[in-house]
């Protein structure tokens, strides 16, 4: 009898742990992100079979590098091909398979996919000077208050390479809020602080300089906000608008620009993005800035 209390005992426990690492293992990744990569593996898989090659093991990267092929040739962008990737990757792992992502060979032909630039879904990487020169049009597109809060948005999303979702209200509640700021006691720094983001529920701290945009200092933007707002209570959203809503005053400012190349918010962080890189950022610091924990941030930088 003491045998099989002990047993059974022993049973439950494995079952409790397996079930604890099965939680880990689907936390690694957001909702979103994990169904966008279990579709994105299905379909590799789909591919795979089509065409009677292997899905892992040592002849994999010949399959891996046909997939790489066939969606370039479906015209889809670096960026695109980069996720495919990614899900490729994590679902691998997740699944305890041997899939060969990775060789020199596939290395070049992903530059040469991003020289190429295909794929109707590539965002322009919006320049520090189309920043300054969209907060230059907003003070003759927009009325005074919406254009003091268009300058700032534009200068968060920009330097902090913020989601839409992260300064925007959306449903997923991600976005930031007046309790969110802090400015440093030289007035030099701007910090802010993100509860929860794309493959994190950590919080994140990121900091933005004055020093990186003389023409419209973010902390003196900043603190002229927070003045007219002083009523406001510190868990309402920094930002009172939507994504929809943030995209259309954008492209009203955009055509002040007589620039053909359309613009939509997410391509504040792809801007972003590229400017560190071509400032001569380290990999590290990038991906801590932008939250990115993969190689994904590669797809946001773009030649100018």
């Amino acid at each position: 009898m003491l045998y099989n209390a002990v047993y059974f005992f022993w049973v439950i426990l494995i079952s409790e742990l397996e079930d604890e690492f099965e939680e880990l293992l689907d936390g690694a990744v957001s909702g979103k992100t994990a169904v966008t990569y279990m579709r994105h593996f299905k379909a590799y898989t789909e591919f795979c079979a089509s065409l009677s090659i292997p899905v892992h093991g040592p002849g994999s990267l010949k399959s891996v590098e046909l997939w790489v092929a066939a969606l370039s040739k479906k015209g889809l962008c670096y960026g695109t091909i980069q996720c495919h990737l990614s899900a490729l990757r994590h679902m691998s792992k997740r699944k305890g398979l041997s899939v060969v992502c990775q060789s020199d060979k596939l290395e070049i032909a992903l530059k040469g996919i991003k020289k190429k630039g295909v794929g109707k879904e590539s965002k322009h990487a919006v320049s520090s000077n189309e920043v300054e020169l969209l907060q230059h049009y907003a003070e003759k597109a927009l009325p005074s208050y919406m254009c003091m809060m268009f300058q700032l948005m534009v200068s968060l999303a920009f330097y902090g390479f913020l989601r839409p979702s992260e300064y925007c209200i959306t449903s997923a509640d991600h976005h930031l809020r007046f309790g969110d700021v802090k400015i440093s006691k030289s007035k030099r720094i701007c910090f802010l602080r993100l509860k929860t983001f794309k493959h994190s529920v950590s919080p994140a701290v990121i900091s933005i300089c004055n020093s990186w945009s003389k023409a419209y200092p973010v902390t003196e933007l900043m603190q002229k906000y927070l003045d007219l707002n002083s009523h406001k209570l510190k868990s309402e959203p920094l930002f009172d608008i939507s994504i929809q809503s943030f995209r259309q005053v954008v492209n009203q400012v955009w055509d002040y620009t007589m620039k053909k190349q359309k613009i939509t918010p997410h391509c504040f962080r792809h801007g972003g993005a590229t400017w560190a890189a071509k400032r001569g950022w380290s990999v590290a610091r990038i991906q801590a800035h932008g939250r990115w924990n993969s190689q994904a941030y590669n797809s946001y930088i773009k030649p100018y």
